[in-house]
């Protein structure tokens, strides 16, 4: 058996090279490539990566000699190496030499400029989980992914075991679109893996939507029988009101339907009810129904029916954190409201939390019911922060309560 002998110099020297490109390795990743087979061949292929620039700099003491300079000068150098780049013949029938550059002496730089390079740092993963360790970094985002992280993760779905990629949790739920669009066309997609991405129906409909625009509305046998497994896969319940969250989210969804040829593939006789009840407009969105159980609370003033449609909105409690102000004026209790909120602080997102409270501009007893709300989240947060001693310039930001008082007193001023 051979045991690889662990050149600690080398990888010393190794990472030291990387740093003149700008890069260096963690601690514990230089002593894991000293025992590594990758140490020979490693500095090679990373420095094959690094995109080679031969154009010559325009200024190479950059910034120095900006600072130095009139910004006429300066502007007139850009101008006149665009011109000459990009052909300054068709302006003046001119010959110009390409891509002119003011004539500058380099000067000899006898200490490092650690300011103008700050090394990347660069963590080493094992071969074997290479693809579920890039595949983490990208969806554990909390913003849309760009277009070349969406071509690196369909690339890495292909070399993936479907198990892997449903004990992820992605934050941001436009970023389950091209993941389930990858796993459908890379056929590694097993119904309950897809069940473990999904948290609703409602996640189901918006991926087929994007994999339909995707894949030029065209949809195997194979991918419709699919995607209305996964459908039937969630309680009536849940199918139900996901598929008519509003009349003009309901015309769209008969649009999805129809692509998956539902009735022909659908295995579940009360599913098919509903879509038919849906098709035939005898189904109500959530909303009506809110609308239908306020107005039976307005009629009836009793406490039950307050109950029961605090809890039926509760069902969504963002939604029911951005109405609180609407929910307040219709006479139901701060009491009762905070009660129902109480309930759900676990399921509510910190983000959606702090942007309505920020914008929120309403009576003083609703905004310190929302702040009691706020607070409640925070207590469940867990951070990095926890239990240790931070320090914080205050001068730096303002706070909600600043940014109030601030706004109160222009508005005052400018009336």
């Amino acid at each position: 058996l051979h045991t690889q002998v662990c050149d600690m110099p080398k990888a010393l020297t190794l990472n030291e090279n990387l740093k003149a490109y700008g890069y260096t390795l963690r601690p514990q990743d230089i002593y894991a490539l000293a025992s590594s087979p990758s140490l020979d061949f490693f500095f090679e292929n990373f420095v094959s990566l690094i995109p080679k620039v031969k154009a010559k700099p325009m200024y190479p003491d950059f910034p120095i000699e900006i600072m130095e300079m009139e910004e006429a000068t300066f502007r007139f150098h850009q101008l006149l190496h665009y011109f000459s780049t990009y052909g300054i013949e068709l302006l003046t029938g001119q010959e110009a030499q390409k891509g002119w550059l003011p004539e500058k002496e380099e000067i000899e730089k006898t200490k490092e400029d650690e300011t103008l390079l700050t090394c990347k740092v660069i963590e080493l993963i094992k071969a074997s989980e290479m693809y579920s360790v890039l595949f983490k970094k990208i969806v554990s985002k909390k913003e849309r992914l760009s277009i070349t992280e969406k071509e690196m993760l369909e690339d890495v779905v292909k070399s993936m075991n479907p198990d892997t990629l449903s004990q992820t949790s992605i934050p941001f739920k436009e970023n389950l679109m091209p993941i389930v669009y990858s796993i459908v066309k890379e056929r590694k997609a097993v119904v309950p893996v897809l069940c473990e991405l999904f948290q609703h129906t409602g996640d189901v409909l918006k991926c087929f939507d994007y994999f339909l625009v995707r894949n030029r509305y065209k949809v195997s046998k194979e991918e419709q029988c699919l995607f209305i497994q996964v459908l039937e896969s969630y309680s009536i319940a849940d199918f139900m009101n996901n598929v008519i969250l509003s009349n003009r989210k309901a015309n769209h969804t008969k649009v999805l339907l129809n692509y998956l040829n539902y009735n022909r593939y659908s295995k579940s006789p009360a599913h098919k009810e509903v879509v038919r009840a849906l098709r035939n407009d005898e189904l109500s969105s959530w909303y009506e129904k809110e609308d239908t159980m306020i107005f039976r609370w307005l009629v009836s003033n009793n406490l039950d029916v307050e109950k029961e449609t605090l809890s039926f909105i509760g069902n969504r409690p963002g939604d029911m954190f951005r109405q609180l102000n609407y929910l307040y004026k219709l006479r139901f209790s701060t009491n009762s409201l905070f009660e129902e909120m109480g309930k759900h602080i676990a399921s509510l997102s910190l983000e959606t939390l702090v942007s309505t409270y920020s914008i929120f501009d309403s009576n003083a007893e609703v905004r310190e019911l929302m702040h009691h709300i706020l607070q409640e989240k925070m207590k469940t947060m867990h951070t990095p922060f926890q239990n240790k001693k931070v320090y914080m310039k205050n001068h730096e930001f303002v706070t909600i309560h600043q940014y109030s008082t601030i706004k109160r007193t222009l508005d005052e001023n400018s009336s």
